[in-house]
């Protein structure tokens, strides 16, 4: 569970979970920071992103390392039941199965799924295309567009919207 509420408040991918250690948890002036060096950003002499997290998210971070007793600052921060680092392919099969016992079994519930659908609720909140990217730690906005899906009953929605008038639609001849 404390996988599944870091991945979905931040937006890390599934890879830089992966490679998240102890030592990238950092306070700062009552905030917690996630310091990762996040895609992009993986080039030699890049700062590393700093994504923030919640209070609640925080606390369980810290009560999950905290439960490992004491702990190197290169240990993962997120490890398999066995205590060890999880690999890629690892964390999108625990993604896959938790969403089958959910009872989804129509589409895949891979961490990178969990990007996309963040994406299409922030959009449907109204949350503007440039916090969104920040969100997902894209470094540019055309990025962003591979995340855009509509969900059902928008298109219709649309349509009505500029049936009546409330929404101009252009067309070039």
């Amino acid at each position: 569970s404390l996988l599944r509420a870091v991945l979905a408040e931040t937006g890390i991918r599934a890879l830089e979970a992966c490679e998240a250690s102890v030592w990238d948890v950092k306070e700062l002036e009552g905030a917690t920071y996630l310091t990762l060096r996040v895609k992009g950003r993986r080039g030699g002499y890049q700062e590393p992103a700093s994504i923030p997290l919640s209070e609640g998210t925080a606390a369980l971070v810290r009560a999950q390392v905290a439960t490992r007793g004491p702990v190197a600052p290169d240990s993962p921060l997120f490890v398999t039941t066995a205590g060890q680092r999880y690999k890629r392919t690892q964390l999108s099969q625990l993604f896959i199965r938790l969403g089958r016992r959910a009872g989804i079994t129509r589409i895949s519930t891979s961490p990178h799924k969990l990007r996309h659908t963040a994406n299409v609720i922030a959009r449907l909140a109204g949350i503007d295309t440039l916090t969104r990217a920040a969100m997902l730690n894209h470094r540019s906005l055309h990025t962003l567009a591979r995340y855009e899906h509509l969900v059902p009953g928008e298109t219709a929605k649309g349509r009505a919207l500029a049936r009546d008038g409330r929404v101009a639609i252009c067309v070039d001849e």
